[in-house]
C-alpha cells in the first residue's frame, strides 16, 4: 500500500515535469516563430 501510494505521487511527478517541459518548448518554439 506503501509503495503504491509512492508509486503514484512519482507518476504524478513525472506528468508534471513533462507538462512544464511541453510548456516551455511551446513558449520558445513561439518566441523563434516570431522573433
Amino acid at each position: 500500500m506503501e509503495i503504491e501510494r509512492r508509486g503514484c505521487r512519482i507518476f504524478g511527478l513525472i506528468v508534471l515535469t513533462l507538462w512544464g517541459w511541453a510548456g516551455v518548448w511551446a513558449v520558445w518554439i513561439r518566441i523563434r516563430r516570431w522573433g
